[in-house]
Protein backbone atom coordinates (compact mmCIF):
# COMPACT_ATOMS: atom_id res chain seq x y z
CA UNK A 1 0.00 0.00 0.00
CA UNK A 2 1.43 3.35 -1.08
CA UNK A 3 0.92 6.08 1.52
CA UNK A 4 0.33 9.66 0.46
CA UNK A 5 1.76 12.44 2.60
CA UNK A 6 -1.74 13.40 3.75
CA UNK A 7 -2.12 10.01 5.44
CA UNK A 8 1.26 10.20 7.17
CA UNK A 9 0.65 13.81 8.33
CA UNK A 10 -2.74 12.81 9.78
CA UNK A 11 -1.04 10.15 11.89
CA UNK A 12 1.89 12.34 12.95
CA UNK A 13 -0.35 15.23 14.01
CA UNK A 14 -2.95 13.01 15.70
CA UNK A 15 -5.74 14.17 13.41
CA UNK A 16 -9.22 12.62 13.81
CA UNK A 17 -8.56 10.08 11.02
CA UNK A 18 -5.55 8.58 12.83
CA UNK A 19 -7.38 5.61 14.39
CA UNK A 20 -8.97 4.69 11.07
CA UNK A 21 -5.64 5.00 9.24
CA UNK A 22 -3.85 2.81 11.78
CA UNK A 23 -6.65 0.22 11.49
CA UNK A 24 -6.48 0.23 7.67
CA UNK A 25 -2.69 -0.10 7.53
CA UNK A 26 -2.10 -2.44 10.46
CA UNK A 27 -0.39 -5.62 9.32
CA UNK A 28 -0.14 -4.43 5.72
CA UNK A 29 2.98 -3.81 3.70
CA UNK A 30 3.22 -0.05 3.27
CA UNK A 31 5.70 2.27 1.58
CA UNK A 32 6.11 5.90 0.53
CA UNK A 33 7.52 7.76 -2.43
CA UNK A 34 10.99 9.19 -1.87
CA UNK A 35 9.43 12.64 -2.22
CA UNK A 36 7.64 12.29 1.12
CA UNK A 37 10.40 13.94 3.14
CA UNK A 38 10.16 17.13 1.07
CA UNK A 39 6.37 16.93 1.06
CA UNK A 40 6.23 16.70 4.85
CA UNK A 41 8.46 19.77 5.10
CA UNK A 42 6.21 21.62 2.67
CA UNK A 43 3.06 20.63 4.58
CA UNK A 44 4.56 21.74 7.88
CA UNK A 45 5.66 25.11 6.45
CA UNK A 46 2.12 25.63 5.16
CA UNK A 47 0.80 24.96 8.66
CA UNK A 48 3.33 27.47 10.05
CA UNK A 49 1.89 30.18 7.81
CA UNK A 50 -1.61 29.43 9.12
CA UNK A 51 -0.34 29.44 12.73
CA UNK A 52 -1.57 25.84 13.13
CA UNK A 53 1.81 24.30 13.98
CA UNK A 54 4.92 25.45 15.81
CA UNK A 55 8.48 24.64 14.83
CA UNK A 56 8.81 22.56 17.99
CA UNK A 57 5.70 20.52 17.11
CA UNK A 58 6.96 20.07 13.55
CA UNK A 59 10.40 18.88 14.59
CA UNK A 60 8.87 16.47 17.09
CA UNK A 61 6.46 15.13 14.44
CA UNK A 62 9.30 14.78 11.94
CA UNK A 63 11.31 12.79 14.47
CA UNK A 64 8.29 10.51 14.91
CA UNK A 65 8.14 10.11 11.14
CA UNK A 66 11.78 9.05 11.01
CA UNK A 67 11.17 6.56 13.81
CA UNK A 68 8.43 4.88 11.75
CA UNK A 69 11.16 3.61 9.41
CA UNK A 70 8.77 3.54 6.47
CA UNK A 71 10.35 2.17 3.31
CA UNK A 72 10.74 4.56 0.39
CA UNK A 73 10.57 3.81 -3.29
CA UNK A 74 11.94 5.96 -6.10
CA UNK A 75 9.50 7.11 -8.78
CA UNK A 76 10.24 7.49 -12.47
CA UNK A 77 10.41 11.23 -13.12
CA UNK A 78 9.92 10.99 -16.89
CA UNK A 79 6.81 8.83 -16.57
CA UNK A 80 5.54 11.08 -13.79
CA UNK A 81 5.93 14.20 -15.93
CA UNK A 82 3.87 12.58 -18.68
CA UNK A 83 1.19 11.72 -16.11
CA UNK A 84 1.30 15.25 -14.68
CA UNK A 85 0.95 16.83 -18.11
CA UNK A 86 -1.81 14.56 -19.38
CA UNK A 87 -3.87 14.96 -16.19
CA UNK A 88 -3.06 18.60 -15.40
CA UNK A 89 -1.77 17.77 -11.90
CA UNK A 90 1.27 18.58 -9.80
CA UNK A 91 4.34 16.39 -10.12
CA UNK A 92 4.04 15.25 -6.47
CA UNK A 93 0.64 13.70 -7.23
CA UNK A 94 1.95 12.20 -10.46
CA UNK A 95 4.81 10.53 -8.55
CA UNK A 96 2.25 8.66 -6.49
CA UNK A 97 0.17 7.66 -9.48
CA UNK A 98 3.28 6.45 -11.31
CA UNK A 99 4.39 4.32 -8.35
CA UNK A 100 0.94 2.90 -7.72
CA UNK A 101 0.55 2.00 -11.40
CA UNK A 102 3.99 0.44 -11.69
CA UNK A 103 3.65 -1.59 -8.48
CA UNK A 104 -0.06 -2.33 -8.79
CA UNK A 105 -0.40 -0.83 -5.29
CA UNK A 106 -3.38 0.57 -3.49
CA UNK A 107 -2.95 4.33 -3.11
CA UNK A 108 -3.98 5.55 0.33
CA UNK A 109 -4.68 9.28 0.30
CA UNK A 110 -6.88 11.76 2.13
CA UNK A 111 -6.76 14.04 -0.92
CA UNK A 112 -10.19 13.63 -2.51
CA UNK A 113 -9.12 14.96 -5.93
CA UNK A 114 -6.13 12.62 -6.05
CA UNK A 115 -8.25 9.67 -4.97
CA UNK A 116 -10.84 10.41 -7.68
CA UNK A 117 -8.18 10.75 -10.38
CA UNK A 118 -6.40 7.58 -9.30
CA UNK A 119 -9.70 5.68 -9.36
CA UNK A 120 -10.49 7.12 -12.79
CA UNK A 121 -7.11 5.85 -13.98
CA UNK A 122 -7.98 2.36 -12.77
CA UNK A 123 -5.95 2.33 -9.58
CA UNK A 124 -7.06 0.78 -6.32
CA UNK A 125 -7.54 3.51 -3.74
CA UNK A 126 -8.30 3.94 -0.10
CA UNK A 127 -9.42 7.33 1.13
CA UNK A 128 -10.83 9.28 4.02
CA UNK A 129 -13.69 7.79 5.98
Amino acid sequence: MLLDTSVVIAVLLNEPQKKYIVKQTSGKSVYCATSIVAEIGNAFSSLFKKKLLTVEEATQAFSQFLNLNLPYEEFNVESSLIIANSNNIYAYDAYLIELAQRNNSTLYTLDIKLEKLASKLGLKTLGAK
